[in-house]
């Protein structure tokens, strides 16, 4: 087995990331299961993508919940497959690497045996499913899984069944005081208390108020961005009224009943 030492990107890699991957070669053996938690905002993908740089001509296999981290993940990588409904069907048999959602990569048993499995997001795996079965298709893989919080409900994922060792990991707090994440700060609003009756209306009474607050520190602290997220669809229509009607030139919408095209437009427009 041939290992790269370092890759182009090597150079742009943080510290925490340099030493997660470190630790993810240096542990990685036949049927192993090991986890690295990164918080979000940490550079999971960069982190991927410089392990399977590492491993030049090996038949790996990588795996994540949503498509949109598929096409987060593929400027960065080097030739390779797709396997996803809506992007590609390719099962690997003409690459070494490939890349797919597991919704579409359970269907398809066609695939050339991995002798790695990246999983991004690998909370989201349960440990009685076809995302496990996956997993157990191949018991000669080594199994690396990336997450930012390595709990499913309440129970740590390392206590279920899949057999997760976590072999490394980094703290929000150590982060921030890296200056690599900004550090949270609340805003406190008077709400009224919630009920069983009538907590639609409460809810959007609560986020009138909200969001003439957010309005006011945004445009104070002079931000570019920020993200609002919601209770559900109904609630964000709602915000986006409300922010609209307080003087927001660019609200943007993304919800799961919009089609791709349209939740990439306004991804791209949030972006520019």
């Amino acid at each position: 087995m041939k290992i790269r030492p370092q890759s182009r990107m090597h150079n742009e890699l943080r510290q925490y990331q340099l030493d997660a991957i470190e630790c993810a070669v240096r542990e990685m053996t036949p049927g192993s299961r090991n986890m690295v938690v990164i918080p979000t905002g940490g550079g999971k993908t960069l982190v991927i993508a410089e392990i399977v740089m590492r491993f030049p001509g090996m038949q790996i296999l990588i795996i994540t919940p949503r498509v949109r981290l598929v096409q987060q993940i593929r400027p960065l990588l080097g030739e390779h497959g797709v396997l996803s409904a809506s992007i590609g069907n390719d099962l690997g048999h003409q690459d070494n690497l490939l890349i797919g959602t597991y919704q579409t990569i359970i269907n398809n048993p066609g695939m050339v045996p991995p002798w790695l499995i990246i999983i991004d997001e690998c909370h989201l795996v349960p440990p009685d499913s076809q995302y496990g079965d996956l997993i157990a298709r191949f018991p000669n893989a080594a199994v690396i899984g990336l997450t930012a919080t390595p709990y499913r409900g309440t129970e740590k994922i390392t206590e279920c069944n899949i057999g997760w060792k976590q072999i490394y990991s980094v703290s929000i707090l150590e982060l921030i005081r890296q200056e690599r994440l900004v550090p949270p700060r609340s805003m406190a609003t008077l709400a009224a208390s919630f009920g069983e009756a009538d907590t639609s209306k409460k809810l959007f009474a609560v986020s009138k108020r909200i969001v003439k607050n957010l309005v006011q520190s945004v445009r104070k602290e002079k931000r570019k961005k920020c993200l609002v997220f919601c209770a559900d669809i109904a609630h964000a229509i709602k915000v986006q009224e409300l922010l609209l009607v307080e003087g927001e030139a660019c609200v943007t919408l993304v919800h799961s009943e919009q089609n791709a095209r349209t939740q990439d437009e306004m991804f791209e427009t949030f972006r520019n």
